[in-house]
C-alpha cells in the first residue's frame, strides 16, 4: 500500500502527462496507484489535501465513480459569484436579520436541478 502523499504524486504525473486542463481519475487507477482494493474515506480526504497543498491540484469526488482534478489556479480567474450582484433586497435583509428559513432558494435548485435532468434526457 502506498500513502496518500505517493499517490498524489503518482496522480499529478498523470495529470501533468496528460497536457489536460481538468481530467477524471476512476476509482480503479486511485485503487492500482495506491495498490489497495478499498480506498477508505480517511484516505481519500488525505489524497486530497496533499493533492491542493503540494501540487495545487483540486479534487473532488464524482457521483459518476471517480475524482475531478483541476488546478486551483485556474479557479482564481473565474467569475465571483456576490450575494450583492445575485440575491435580491428582500433576501439580503433576510440574511442580515438571521432567517434560516432556506426553503424557497432551496426549491430553486432543486427545480434547476430537474429542469437540467429533463435536458439530458431530450
Amino acid at each position: 500500500m502506498r500513502s496518500a502523499r505517493d499517490v498524489a504524486l503518482l496522480i499529478a504525473v498523470l495529470f501533468h502527462r496528460s497536457g489536460e486542463r481538468r481530467a477524471r481519475v476512476s476509482n480503479s487507477t486511485t485503487r492500482l496507484l495506491a495498490g489497495r482494493r478499498n480506498l477508505r474515506a480517511a484516505f481519500v480526504m488525505e489524497l486530497s489535501e496533499v493533492l491542493a497543498t503540494d501540487f495545487d491540484l483540486a479534487m473532488v469526488e464524482l457521483d459518476t465513480g471517480g475524482f475531478g482534478i483541476t488546478p486551483i489556479k485556474s479557479l482564481e480567474g473565474a467569475k465571483a459569484i456576490t450575494a450583492k450582484r445575485l440575491l435580491s433586497e428582500a433576501e439580503v435583509r433576510a440574511l442580515r436579520r438571521g432567517s434560516n428559513n432556506l426553503d424557497e432558494l432551496r426549491r430553486e435548485i432543486v427545480h434547476q436541478g430537474d429542469d437540467e435532468a429533463g435536458a439530458d434526457e431530450a
